[in-house]
């Protein structure tokens, strides 16, 4: 164990002893939080996080000495059962948590991973795992040939109404949205397409993606970093070959001369920065009718990032309009150099009128914690209001970034995935993966 995971355990146990203040012991959850991955972080910007595939939890992160790597727990009783092995992927190593890998379980039944470093390399690397067999064997790295710029983060997607298609997007060309396809299975992949463009490259927008695995993929994005600009929020989607905005409108073919890259205001503007400050986008989802729906912080002081709020935005096809509003208090920046670095907040894919946020304050008081420190809440809609429940209570660490996995509710049982420990920087950071999990 390293020195974070027993501060962790004895502080639970101390915790559990005295009773913690407002409640009799520690909130449920905490008492049944394992650590995963430990000295692990992870970025937002980069999806899937974790995957299920079949019965196993696959989980990525980029660990303290800066080696990429996948930790894949066999899903047990309620009781423990699992086995967890941690396995590295990378070559290389950089301590910085924009390098953790998406995962994305193929139709062939293997789990892809594709990473990257943050701008160093013009180019990706993927790996893929056998899930056929009690161990997971993973093949050997492979990296794309030579782009015409450095790569950072990576998006995978898998369509079935083409013939499985992959697409893999991060950012790269001009510093903006690039796209990779493979049709065959990750073998080999296509020359990169320049996605998104909001400008020049201080100008690059951050982009949330989400699919249904079958025909369709949606984008929420901003036109920008928060600190470079009043960002507000777009959002598009892809299907049958075109770029549409929110209500079906075609904007483009791919296939066509002039489509990309997209223009960032050719989207449908779903939020604006003069409402209340600059956004940044966290999750996309869809509702049980298919529709999307987003997350996002907002910076009420703008460049200050001492008023923090979370926001949520659904898409209402009947109206051909997006809903958006403010939904919870999100606190203070996580530290000066990046002002607009909130907890974070994801939606739980089995129900978006559920979510998990982290903050260093009550959600809806906007009161800070007893502890001082950000501290996971569980966030449910009823009836047009938002009722939070705090589901961690750690004075030595935080909760952050916090991420459910999809197919991780087939037995009942939720799951939920996030980072504890101190976080100074997206370059250090002493936390662990832990979750709500058995």
């Amino acid at each position: 164990m390293n020195r974070l995971t027993l501060l962790i355990l004895g502080g639970a146990l101390l915790g559990a002893t005295l009773g913690l203040p407002g409640c009799a012991s520690a909130p449920e959850a905490d008492r049944s939080v394992e650590v995963v991955a430990e000295a692990a972080a992870w970025t937002w910007f980069t999806d899937e996080r974790a995957v299920v595939a079949d019965s196993t939890l696959y989980v990525g992160h980029v660990d303290t000495t800066g080696a990429v790597g996948v930790t894949t727990q066999v899903l047990g009783d309620a009781t423990g059962g699992g086995r967890d092995t941690t396995v590295r992927l990378s070559s290389f190593r950089e301590v910085d948590d924009h390098d953790n890998p998406a995962l994305l379980r193929l139709d062939d039944g293997r789990v892809l991973a594709t990473y990257a470093q943050h701008h160093e390399e013009p180019h990706w690397y993927w790996r893929s795992a056998s899930t056929a067999s009690d161990s997971v064997e993973w093949s050997a790295e492979r990296r794309t040939e030579a782009l015409a710029a450095p790569v950072t983060y990576s998006n995978l997607v898998q369509l079935s109404d083409e013939d499985g298609r992959l697409y893999n997007a991060f950012r790269a060309l001009n510093f903006d949205p690039t796209l990779m396809t493979s049709a065959d299975g990750g073998e080999t992949w296509s020359a990169p397409r320049h996605l998104l463009t909001s400008g020049g490259a201080g100008t690059r927008p951050y982009v949330k993606y989400a699919s249904d695995g079958e025909g369709r993929i949606d984008l929420l994005y901003t036109q920008a970093h928060p600190r470079q600009a009043a960002t507000d929020v777009y959002h598009v989607f892809y299907e049958q070959g075109t770029l549409h905005r929110s209500d079906g409108t075609p904007i483009c073919r791919l296939d066509a001369a002039d489509c990309l890259p997209m223009e960032v205001q050719d989207g449908t503007q779903v939020y604006d920065a003069d409402t209340a400050g600059r956004a940044w986008v966290w999750d996309l989802d869809y509702a049980d009718n298919g529709t999307p729906v987003g997350v996002y912080v907002a910076a009420r002081d703008s460049t200050v990032g001492n008023d923090l709020r979370y926001r949520y935005a659904r898409y209402d096809g009947e109206a051909e309009a997006w809903t958006e509003g403010e939904i919870a208090h999100a606190g203070t920046r996580l530290y000066d150099d990046e002002r607009h670095y909130a907890g974070g907040i994801a939606l739980d894919p089995a129900n978006t009128n559920r979510l998990y946020a982290s903050a260093d304050v009550h959600p809806a008081r906007g009161d800070t914690t007893a502890s001082g420190r950000y501290q996971l809440y569980r966030g449910e809609r009823r009836e047009g209001s938002w009722d939070w429940t705090q589901v961690t209570d750690t004075p030595e660490a935080d909760n952050l970034r916090p991420f459910v996995p999809r197919r991780a509710f087939t037995d009942g049982r939720p799951r939920v995935l996030w980072m504890r420990g101190e976080y100074a920087s997206y370059t250090d950071y002493d936390t662990n993966i832990v979750g709500f999990i058995r």
